[in-house]
């Protein structure tokens, strides 16, 4: 269990974390981060690297998020030439923590795997990811992977916080994977601007061929938007993928959204 795999003594250089739904990946992350850099401090730095890995203020901690656009080569070229020096912190533990791996692009792929092979000293690197399928063999292949289990509890208590009573509303809730992304997007109401899209796509004649408005505004939305507002379509649609298809062509994406698009529809698959 995650509490063995915190507790041991000798840690992989590279790990994947596989969620589905209602993980607490925030908490997780920090806690490992933290079974590394305090190991052997006294108990003065303890505390001090402590409060600094909960607020995200580890100068040595480089964090990416494919799950709101492709990974590129050049972020991993950011995180080599990075880590080519000692690092900022006395304890000299350096992390890279990519969100979405699935979401990175062939160039990139080859220049994360040849850091995977020799790593420096010191250095770790953390993956999250939705589809562990979608990852390629080579480099999961160099990595432990642990399975996040959902966390109901923190689910419902962030449920409760914004006093959601919807049963629908709930439902599109169930699409995140990760709660702390859930509390920020219902409370600046893009969820709640996600699951009223979608409302008014169902509503559209011919199973998704949107009006133009609809259709510019779509065009418009970002990576980690069109993602989520895909994830709730199918929640509520389930055999909407090959309308969705037609979607994409109606709405005449460019070459690196259509790839993305194309990888949301994979996983979702």
């Amino acid at each position: 269990m995650f509490d063995d795999f915190i507790q041991s003594h000798i840690k992989p250089h590279a790990v994947i974390f596989c969620v589905t739904t209602k993980a607490d990946i925030d908490s997780l992350l920090k806690e490992y981060i933290k079974s590394i850099v305090l190991n052997n401090l006294s108990e003065e730095d303890k505390q001090v690297y402590s409060k600094k890995i909960d607020s995200w203020q580890y100068c040595d901690i480089i964090q990416i998020n494919g799950f709101q656009e492709a990974i590129k080569k050049e972020d991993i070229l950011n995180i080599k030439n990075s880590f080519s020096y000692t690092g900022v912190e006395k304890t000299n533990q350096k992390f890279y923590v990519i969100y979405g791996v699935e979401n990175i692009t062939a160039q990139a792929a080859n220049s994360l795997l040849k850091f995977l092979e020799e790593p420096p000293k010191n250095t770790y690197a953390i993956f999250v990811t939705k589809s562990p399928n979608s990852i390629l063999e080579t480099i999961k292949s160099r990595c432990q992977l642990y399975y996040v289990h959902p966390s109901e509890n923190k689910f419902n208590n962030v449920i409760n916080k914004y006093k959601i009573k919807d049963d629908k509303l709930i439902k599109a809730c169930e699409t995140y994977c990760l709660i702390n992304e859930l509390d920020l997007d219902l409370q600046n109401k893009e969820l709640q601007e996600n699951y009223e899209f979608v409302s008014n796509l169902s509503e559209c004649e011919s199973n998704l061929k949107l009006t133009k408005d609809m259709c510019d505004e779509f065009k418009k939305f970002s990576y980690s938007k069109i993602n989520k507002i895909l994830l709730i379509l199918i929640k509520f649609y389930p055999n909407m993928v090959i309308e969705l298809n037609k979607l994409q062509n109606l709405v005449k994406f460019n070459p690196n959204k259509v790839l993305f698009f194309n990888k949301i529809l994979n996983t979702i698959k």
